[in-house]
């Protein structure tokens, strides 16, 4: 083995080693995190809410300005827009998911020592 190959080597463990503990670090993040169970109608953090609350009067704030301004008030409202609409889908689908995590919940479960039919 030559010092090229071993160069080469060391190179491909040290990329495998730093994604391997960047996974590794992002896993233990988030268990030590854990999962917040989200009832319907509310956000996983206590405090989005009022987060929320400024970003929407900002945004309403923001809108409410003349044009004349800020030369880069199209560009602002644009941005404006899609935080917005981002942040519905988000509320949409976290209402959604609680949804369908009651129907679960709800839902009957298949006796134990059934088998499906193959």
């Amino acid at each position: 083995m030559d010092i090229g190959e071993l160069i080469g080597l060391l190179g491909m463990l040290a990329v495998v080693g730093v994604g391997v503990c960047a996974f590794g670090g992002a896993y233990a993040l988030g268990r030590l995190r854990g999962m917040k169970e989200v009832s319907a109608g509310q956000l996983a953090d206590p405090a989005a809410e009022s987060r929320l609350a400024r970003i929407e009067a900002l945004l309403e704030g923001r809108r409410s300005l003349p044009s004349e301004a800020a030369p880069t008030a199209p560009a602002l409202e644009a941005i404006a827009l899609e935080v917005e609409r981002i942040g519905e889908s988000q509320r949409f689908l976290m209402q959604v998911f609680s949804e369908r995590r009651a129907q679960l919940d709800a839902a009957p479960g298949r006796p134990s020592g059934t088998s499906t039919p193959h």
